[in-house]
């Protein structure tokens, strides 16, 4: 299976090979990993794996390239048809043909046709399609941040966790034109945790050493609290009620925090 890699701020905070990434401004090195993931967010395709059925894997190099063939197949017939429904204004297939266009899966790489199919989807309120409009904004050259969490905020007012985290780390060190704000960056650490992800994925981070394993901030929050006062916090978790209207987060967290290997 191939996992999607995930962009927070101009970043790649997930990785399915789990391979350490810096992000922000600590200096700590974070692990992060996508599990349950498709072949891509764009197609939502999943590939088999050619040793099935050959424990010895023997047959593997003609199984892969049948595989390699059938796919390539499979993800032309689904651009094909994702232009087709993008085309007529379905906003799923909008999103989806943008997730093919930003990644390159199944055409050629291009972020400006990305934006182009993302942008009517995000208007018309498609959550995901929010959510990937600010990560391609926060991703462009230069990264234009106001724009970012404008459409952020949006995908976080339906409930994304990803543009929640997407948040927490561009409020935590402040980016050009966007001043560091911790209070909103603790507020929305912590409203990840009631946040939903596309497809059934999970956002899955890999403590720091010494740190404790548990709720999705675990270090991170540390990190962020150590530098704030009681007062600070207080207005944090109010601004989160706020969000909330008090309710409790839910008992399976999309956020999970583990331990290093």
């Amino acid at each position: 299976m191939i996992a999607d890699d995930y962009a927070v701020d101009g970043r790649r905070v997930a990785d399915w090979r789990g391979i350490p990434h810096r992000l922000g401004g600590a200096g700590v090195l974070k692990r992060a990993m996508v599990a349950n993931v498709a072949l891509a967010l764009a197609a939502g395709m999943v590939v088999a794996d050619p040793r099935k059925g050959d424990p010895d894997g023997h047959d593997a190099p003609v199984a892969a390239s049948a595989t390699a063939a059938s796919e390539h197949r499979d993800r032309g017939d689904a651009i094909e048809q994702y232009k087709r429904d993008a085309q007529a204004g379905d906003a799923e297939a909008q999103w989806r043909l943008c997730q093919a266009y930003a990644r390159g899966i199944g055409v050629d790489a291009d972020q400006a046709t990305a934006k182009a199919w993302c942008q009517p989807a995000a208007e018309a309120g498609h959550i995901w399609a929010q959510d990937t409009l600010g990560r391609l904004y926060a991703r462009s050259s230069p990264p234009d941040y106001p724009r970012a969490l404008k459409w952020y905020k949006l995908a976080s007012d339906q409930g994304s966790a990803l543009a929640r985290i997407s948040m927490y780390f561009i409020y935590a060190d402040g980016r050009p034109r966007v001043p560091r704000d911790l209070v909103k960056a603790l507020a929305y650490l912590d409203y990840a945790e009631f946040g939903r992800m596309a497809d059934g994925r999970r956002i899955v981070f890999t403590a720091a050493i010494g740190n404790p394993a548990g709720s999705a901030g675990c270090w991170m929050r540390d990190m962020l609290t150590a530098k704030m006062s009681k007062k600070r916090i207080a207005e944090a978790q109010e601004l989160l009620h706020q969000w909330t209207g008090g309710e409790a987060p839910p008992d399976e967290s999309v956020i999970e925090c583990l331990r290093p290997d």
